[in-house]
């Protein structure tokens, strides 16, 4: 089952989803009147989502070509967290935290079992907006005993289509609260 959030979008998002949505069963269309920001917008999804998987997956990525076994990069993905119960997310793009000095994975694609999101929480969506959730998580999920894996799956992102002055001053302000939060001077 795919939950699909759309956060506010005036894109023509809704016609796609919802026209994709007749042909397939599968599709659970979640509309939004209005943008509330990253973390939100992923708890929300994740708390309709009803699998044993949780993949977060932005709409500015796209599969690549397929995997070279043959299989697909989700069942890749999938191997990956029931090969080890000690790992708790798993994804392609990792990178250090500028905040804390630490490695985290990239929040554009990752995926981690309901029983993880269950013990560790939701993303904390009152603190961070659009950015520093990732980084918070990954802490959060390590500091659980759980590890963070990287698996390079043919996958591609544009990266980010949010202003760089909106941007910036967000993730100044994330750099701010991740300090805070876990005491990094």
């Amino acid at each position: 089952c795919s939950s699909d959030l759309d956060n506010g979008s005036s894109d023509g998002t809704e016609e796609m989803v919802t026209n994709e949505a007749k042909v397939r069963s599968n599709i659970v269309y979640l509309k939004q009147v209005s943008n509330w920001g990253f973390q939100k917008g992923v708890n929300i999804g994740v708390n309709q989502a009803k699998g044993k998987y949780i993949l977060i997956f932005n709409d500015d990525a796209w599969v690549e070509k397929p995997e070279p076994d043959g299989g697909d990069w989700l069942s890749v993905l999938m191997r990956e967290l029931d090969a080890n119960p000690k790992v708790g997310i798993v994804g392609p793009h990792e990178g250090i935290s500028p905040a804390l000095g630490k490695r985290i994975l990239m929040f554009w694609c990752v995926m981690f079992k309901r029983s993880t999101w269950d013990d560790v929480g939701p993303l904390d969506d009152v603190t961070f907006l659009n950015y520093g959730g990732d980084d918070d998580y990954c802490e959060r999920l390590k500091q659980k005993g759980y590890e963070i894996k990287t698996q390079h799956v043919h996958l591609r992102h544009l990266m980010n289509l949010v202003p760089e002055s909106v941007k910036n001053r967000e993730l100044e302000d994330s750099r701010v609260k991740l300090r805070s939060k876990y005491n990094v001077v």
